[in-house]
Formats: structure tokens, C-alpha cells, sequence
């Protein structure tokens, strides 16, 4: 919303739930202060639903998941064997004599 329509005109025309949010509330409604909702007229919940995702707590999570197999992945990397069958680098057609054999070409080369 903030990219495309930051004024809410686009929401406020395909989703009337939202018609009488104030426009700083319109990208992201389930923060919207419950004081705010009551003077609106709208309740998350009720008039609009509630997201199914929380993504910033899946994001957060994934992102220290992430952390957590970094070292295993610069580990599993030292290895030439398993640097070499990461990489999709080397490209059919492009490789040198030197390069020959030394690379991946296809998926089903893994």
C-alpha cells in the first residue's frame, strides 16, 4: 500500500472494511489502537479479519533459524566435495579445460 497508493485511495475503493481507517492505519489494520478502531467504526476481528500469519514473528523466526545453520553451512562448505555440488556457477558450454568436470551443469548432475 505504502508503495502503490500511499494516500489509501486504492484501499479505501477495494476494501470498504477499511473505508473509515485513518490512512496510517490502512497497510497494516491488525495494528490498528483499539481507540482508534472504536472512533473508526472499524473492528479488526469483526468488520475486517485478523491476519492468518503473523509474518513479523515468522520472520524473526526464520531469521534465527538461519543464524543457527549458518556455521553448519560454512562447515558443510569447507568441504571441495560439497563447495563444488553448491555451486551452479559453472554454466554448460562456459567451463575451460581447466574447469572440465569440476562443476554442476544441471540439476540432475547433483
Amino acid at each position: 500500500m505504502r508503495e502503490h497508493g500511499p494516500d489509501g485511495t486504492f484501499v479505501r475503493r477495494y476494501v470498504p472494511e477499511l473505508r473509515d481507517l485513518p490512512t496510517e492505519h490502512l497497510d497494516r489494520p491488525a495494528r490498528t489502537p483499539l481507540a482508534v478502531q472504536e472512533s473508526s467504526g472499524v473492528r479488526i476481528g469483526e468488520d475486517y479479519p485478523r491476519p492468518v500469519v503473523d509474518f513479523e514473528a515468522r520472520r524473526d523466526e526464520t531469521r534465527r533459524l538461519l543464524g543457527r545453520l549458518a556455521d553448519r553451512a560454512r562447515e558443510a562448505l569447507s568441504d571441495p566435495e560439497s563447495r563444488r555440488r553448491a555451486s551452479l556457477s559453472q554454466r554448460h558450454g562456459r567451463e575451460t579445460d581447466d574447469d572440465a568436470g569440476a562443476g554442476q551443469h544441471r540439476l540432475d548432475d547433483f
